[in-house]
């Protein structure tokens, strides 16, 4: 007699559990971020003895990605170039930005997304004109249904096993930008003409939080990527001597988000950013600022935690900047420019401020980065075990990342 689940199977049109259990986290190429919200996968053999470990790292597919800060920490940039990077390697990926707010161009999300013109035109789909909710929640219907009636166009072998040894085969990613959710309406109260109020943001909250739980399995099913932005407000309290309770651990007394409680609570990662720092061309080599992206909530790894983030005022968020930010505040940087050094090299000399220009020159200098940043990277990780036994950590960054330009050495 064949077992309960097997019989289950056999009987699942709608194919709900047939479905992969694990999902592959996608790299954004900023590294601290990647390895903050990953972990590492285990996979074991019939004997539940381990044979491999690999890092899932990045953020992950079907989910809801709530990305809020106050004005200027480029959360719209942020969204812009992980969903280029997420969608980039996948023919059939595609991201549909939803500019609510009619604050991008195309010109700019061009070049934050490093595509070209082809690329524009076949993966990146900008609109200005969604507005209401219900429509947002049929659009993102109709396209996990047609994604689901076409797996064989949509479905892509990751080239990773899961915890039980079995390649996982999923949909290929698809990105929703919901830039913002302040800006989300519903057609619950059209045609009304009084300006909006406490009853209507009461009513409006309670539909997002409709939109949060109906698409969930929704998304996770085709493989969606929503990366709603919303913004960090003061929280005023009736009695200043008495503080209400945080909106969410990790989260400020002080700070709420509008959108009601679902983006917070209903997202998979849910990130805070905060501007911490500034960077000059007289001393840093280009004009910039730092972002603390604080992990609030993870699903994949320890809320609570942060890593600093390098942006560019001209070319967005910098991955080769953010991995030497990283290295110093590890303090694994010796030297003074134009003759610094890692710790785990110190013949090996070159200019900081340069890093992003040399690395794409030369790939010893990037790999040494990998070699001197990979152990304290890999002890980001959630369920980090054993680390001294996974070989080549730096070389299996490269190999999932290929964040190096840089041509192959012959």
């Amino acid at each position: 007699m064949g077992s309960l689940s097997d019989a289950l199977k056999k009987q699942d049109k709608k194919g709900i559990l047939n479905q992969n259990i694990s999902s592959i986290g996608y790299p954004t190429k900023l590294l601290p971020l990647d390895f903050r919200n990953g972990y590492q996968v285990n996979v074991t053999d019939k004997n539940g003895e381990v044979i491999s470990r690999w890092a899932n790292i990045g953020l992950f597919g079907g989910s809801f990605i709530t990305i809020a800060g106050k004005p200027g920490v480029a959360k719209t940039a942020f969204c812009v170039q992980v969903a280029a990077e997420i969608c980039r390697p996948y023919r059939e990926s595609e991201i549909y930005h939803l500019d609510l707010e009619g604050s991008s161009n195309l010109s700019r999300m061009m070049k934050l997304a490093r595509y070209d013109h082809q690329e524009m035109e076949e993966k990146f789909h900008y609109y200005n004109d969604y507005h209401y909710i219900e429509d947002i929640f049929e659009l993102i219907n109709t396209m996990a249904e047609y994604k689901c009636s076409h797996k064989d166009d949509y479905q892509v072998k990751t080239g990773k096993l899961d915890e039980f040894g079995k390649e996982q085969i999923q949909l290929c990613p698809t990105v929703i930008i919901i830039d913002s959710i302040p800006m989300l309406v519903t057609k619950d109260l059209e045609g009304e003409n009084s300006m909006a109020g406490m009853t209507y943001d009461g009513r409006r909250a309670r539909v997002i939080s409709q939109f949060y739980r109906r698409l969930r399995p929704v998304l996770q099913r085709a493989n969606i990527i929503v990366m709603a932005i919303n913004h960090i407000n003061s929280k005023i309290d009736i009695n200043p001597m008495a503080k209400s309770q945080a909106q969410i651990m990790y989260l400020k007394q002080d700070e709420s988000t509008p959108g009601g409680n679902a983006p917070l609570y209903l997202a998979q990662t849910f990130l805070k950013f905060v501007q911490c720092g500034k960077y000059t061309d007289e001393k840093d080599g280009f004009n910039g600022f730092m972002v603390r992206a604080e992990l609030i909530k993870s699903k994949t790894n320890r809320g609570g935690s942060s890593c600093n983030l390098v942006y560019d005022m001209s070319t967005g968020f910098d991955p080769y900047r953010t991995l030497m930010e990283h290295i110093k505040e590890q303090g694994l940087l010796e030297g003074r420019n134009p003759y610094s050094y890692f710790r785990s090299n110190p013949n090996l000399k070159f200019d900081s401020r340069k890093f992003p220009e040399l690395c794409k020159e030369s790939p010893e200098l990037f790999k040494e980065a990998m070699t001197c940043a990979g152990p304290s990277l890999y002890a980001y990780l959630a369920n980090s075990e054993d680390l001294a036994n996974i070989a080549e950590k730096d070389e299996e960054i490269l190999r999932r990342l290929k964040l190096s330009d840089a041509k192959e050495e012959e």
